[in-house]
């Protein structure tokens, strides 16, 4: 069944407040599901200096057409001055939680 969602992939600080952004996501029905993961550890470069910190990454499901949405909510509350923030296709899922997810992403405020 043809559709376009997509999971938007985020890194946040810890100490960052992510139940307000995902209340905001899921009452404006941007986002049909969020998924918070445990601490990971990140390594990066970041102003010609290897960096490692502690953050959380969360799973965005939604639809393509929000992304600009999301990017631009996310983008005003992230402490990070270039926050990892990119999608990733989902090629099949079942037909139960597609509907489901349609129903809802139907619905977001315009």
């Amino acid at each position: 069944m043809p559709h376009d969602l997509i999971i938007i992939q985020v890194s946040f600080p810890l100490s960052f407040n992510i139940e307000s952004l995902c209340k905001t996501l899921i009452q404006s029905k941007l986002a049909v599901c969020i998924h918070e993961f445990p601490s990971v550890t990140s390594h990066y470069e970041w102003r010609a200096k290897v960096e490692t910190s502690q953050e959380t990454i969360i799973h965005i499901k939604t639809s393509n057409t929000h992304f600009s949405a999301i990017e631009t909510l996310i983008l005003s509350k992230h402490p990070y001055d270039v926050p990892e923030l990119f999608s990733i296709p989902i090629d099949q899922m079942s037909t139960p939680y597609l509907k489901w997810a349609n129903q809802i992403l139907s619905n977001a405020h315009k």
